[in-house]
């Protein structure tokens, strides 16, 4: 059966379930940085919308209906590439979230449309920083997290982090077979069990840091959008987060979860910290702290 369909015939129409209750359907992993840095600038728009949590795996027929399962148009997003940064991608993902579906039938398809939209009065972004987010330091600070979250060792967690989010027909298919599929799929697209890949990853990360602190150090004052944050910020510490890991990141939701994988790696915790005494990670924590 073509997976298209299924999607269609599977799930329910986000575009009128938007018009029917004049909310905005927010459809989301919710521990991905991509998603978190939509839901932040959401919330400090005090937007009122429908939150549509999903596992990874779980996503993909949800995601699948609204990006090409609409029959009047696709809604590809322009960020937010599921590729390990060891094999860049221009294609689009089909599959990719977050995803916000506006009543007006308007579908807003990365974070970037996402925050815009919150927060129209601050959206302007330096190009040059935007693409070291787009593309270093967001797909970085992902693998980064992978290397651990997927580790055979540290199995349990991850299955505990699915649980916490997942459905429980979602939850009962990874025990019996999709944890195993899924997960042998994640490690190979991250790279996560190849060493050289591990450590070309943290060195890039530690560059990115490197031109973000930079140019923190330039523009902040005391945030990159003045006397007060804008995009610029809220973007850095989202996207940068999967590093860094604040106590609020997605609002505390999986603190203790990761506060576990710091304490089971040793690597893990040195390296977090190593990144959160950076400018980049000082700022993320700060903004975190006042603004979360």
């Amino acid at each position: 059966m073509n997976v298209v369909k299924l999607a269609r015939w599977t799930q329910p129409s986000f575009l009128k379930l938007a018009a029917s209750s004049s909310t905005p359907q927010f459809l989301a992993i919710p521990y991905s940085h991509y998603c978190e840095m939509a839901a932040w600038t959401l919330s400090k728009s005090n937007t009122s919308f429908k939150s549509y949590w999903y596992a990874p795996g779980e996503h993909v027929l949800p995601t699948l209906s609204v990006r090409i399962g609409d029959p009047n148009a696709t809604h590809l997003a322009t960020s937010s590439r599921t590729q390990s940064i060891q094999k860049p991608s221009s294609r689009p993902n089909p599959t990719s979230v977050p995803l916000l579906i506006l009543p007006s039938g308007k579908v807003l398809a990365d974070s970037w449309d996402i925050a815009s939209h919150a927060l129209p009065s601050s959206a302007s972004i330096d190009p040059a920083l935007l693409d070291i987010l787009d593309n270093s330091l967001a797909p970085l600070s992902r693998q980064f997290v992978y290397i651990y979250l997927l580790n055979p060792a540290h199995r349990s967690l991850w299955n505990d982090l699915i649980y916490s989010v997942a459905s429980p027909a979602f939850s009962l298919a990874w025990r019996l077979f999709a944890g195993d599929v899924v997960t042998n799929k994640m490690t190979k697209m991250f790279q996560s069990t190849n060493a050289t890949a591990n450590a070309k990853c943290i060195e890039s990360l530690r560059e990115s840091f490197g031109k973000v602190s930079a140019f923190i150090e330039d523009n902040a004052e005391p945030y990159i959008g003045g006397s007060s944050p804008s995009i610029a910020d809220y973007a850095i510490a989202s996207l940068a987060s999967p590093a860094i890991l604040p106590a609020k990141y997605c609002g505390g939701e999986f603190n203790e979860l990761f506060e576990r994988l710091m304490q089971e790696s040793e690597e893990a915790k040195r390296l977090v910290e190593e990144f959160r005494k950076t400018p980049a990670g000082v700022h993320c924590l700060k903004m975190y702290e006042l603004h979360r």
